[in-house]
């Protein structure tokens, strides 16, 4: 298993288990924190402009 999977479903077996959420499982870097942004804008029609390259 990949490590980013590795440490999603890690993280999510010790909240089920403690109840507290680790930083590290849920951060998925730079290209996710754009992905989330571009969602967020979209569901809440913000009208943010976001570059993209398609090929």
């Amino acid at each position: 298993m990949m490590s980013r999977e590795k440490n999603l479903f890690e993280g999510v077996d010790h909240y089920l288990k403690t109840g507290e959420i680790t930083k590290d499982a849920f951060y998925h870097g730079a290209h996710g924190n754009f992905i989330a942004d571009l969602a967020v804008s979209i569901k809440n029609d913000l009208k943010e402009k976001f570059i993209s390259n398609i090929p």
